[in-house]
Parts: C-alpha cells; structure tokens; sequence
C-alpha cells in the first residue's frame, strides 16, 4: 500500500502551511497536489478492497481445511469392513479433500449426483479411489486452457450395481495405453509413482467392483468407472 505517500503529502503541506492557498496555485508541486491525492484516495481503496479479498479467501481456505481435518480424522478411525454410507457424502468428501489442488488448478467441478440412500459397504476403500481418480482427474487437464478444464462427477443406480464415474476433458489415453494403466508402476506423469490407479482397481475387487477406464484418444479426456454391489443398509439388516 501507498501509505508513505500520505507522509510526503503532510510533510509538504506543513512546510507551507503560512502561504498554503499560494503554494497550492502557484507553485508546480503544489497544482499537482490536488489530483494527486485524487489518484492516491483510488489507490489506496483499491488496495484495501484487494486486502479484504484476500482476508476473504484466506478465510474460505481456512474453514475448507478444517473441513479436510475433520474428514481425514472421521476416516483415520478403527475401520469395521462394511459400514453404512452415504454415497453423495462420500463423493464429497473425495472432492473436499483435493479442494485446494482444484482450486490451485483452477477446475471446475460439475455434478450428477443421484440422491441414492445409504449402502452398506467399505468406505476407507471407496475413499481412497475417489480421492485418486479426482486427483488424477486434475492432473489430465494440465495442458488444458484453464477456463476449459471441466471435471464431472457422476453417481447412479445402475440395476443392482452403483456406478460413480470421474469425467475429465484433458489429455486423453491413447488406446494401447488402456490395457495398461491399471498395472503397477505404469504412469504417465513424471513425478508419478504408478501404484495409485492400481490400488484402486485391486481394492474395487476386494468390494466385489470393478474400476474400468474409457478414453477417445490422445486431447479427448477420460472417464474412470467405478461399479460395485448395490446393497441398501435396510436389505442388509
């Protein structure tokens, strides 16, 4: 902020504060007195109002990480194979938990998320594959212009199957890539380790799922599936 020239101003006005109406006339500094306090007064508002945004966000961060630490707290806990859960939650939690990353990537979140009831299923497992995929979703609209990058959650009742999918309009898989991309150690990105995509898949078969992945090509984007057994907690009782 321009606050040192709020100093120089009252220094010079004190300096000729006897011959004040002649100085602000007549003399070069002193015309240029007035609309240059003009400027400063927009100046400062304008970095005030810049202040109060980033206060404002600073503030929207704050709360998301508490939420993040309360989700990751609920999650941390002794965790029992199959519990109820609600499905919308849980795909907001995953989503919650790479907010800053999307935010950071500037993506937008679009969703179709059917209001199904609470299932009975592992939710630490179900997690862990969401948080994957939307971080991966991220990841793939890198090169993508910014106000492009689009991801799109979906969740339905597929028959007696649950189908979420993680859409996303970046790089694309290339077709020999598919056969692929579930195997350990495969990644397409340099700081990549490989084992996530593969842990999901493994655990979408320990739930009884699957985890399948379907691409256009290279620049088309790419939709991750995840299906499992629809089981409502008042058929499991």
């Amino acid at each position: 902020m321009r606050l040192e020239h709020v100093g120089r101003v009252a220094h010079l006005i004190q300096e000729h504060q006897a011959d004040l109406s002649n100085f602000l006339t007549q003399d070069g500094r002193g015309r240029n007195l007035m609309p240059f306090l003009d400027k400063l007064g927009q100046s400062l508002v304008e970095d005030r109002q810049e202040v109060v945004s980033l206060l404002d966000d600073v503030g929207r961060y704050t709360e998301h990480i508490g939420d993040i630490v309360k989700v990751q707290q609920n999650y941390a806990r002794i965790p029992r194979v199959h519990e109820q859960v609600s499905l919308p939650g849980l795909l907001e939690d995953a989503l919650r938990i790479n907010f800053a990353g999307l935010v950071r990537h500037q993506v937008k979140v679009q969703r179709d998320i059917a209001p199904l009831p609470p299932v009975m299923t592992d939710k630490h497992k179900m997690l862990m594959i969401l948080v994957n995929l939307v971080s991966n979703a991220k990841y793939a609209m890198d090169e993508v212009a910014p106000d492009e990058r689009l991801l799109t959650v979906r969740l339905a009742q597929v028959g007696g199957r649950v189908r979420i999918s993680v859409h996303d309009n970046g790089m694309g898989i290339a077709p020999e890539m598919l056969t692929r991309i579930f195997q350990y150690g495969f990644t397409t990105r340099e700081e990549g380790h490989g084992f996530g995509l593969h842990s999901s898949a493994i655990a979408a078969q320990e739930m009884d799922g699957s985890l399948t992945v379907h691409s256009d090509g290279p620049g088309r984007g790419a939709t991750f599936t995840l299906e499992l057994p629809y089981v409502p907690v008042a058929l499991s009782a």
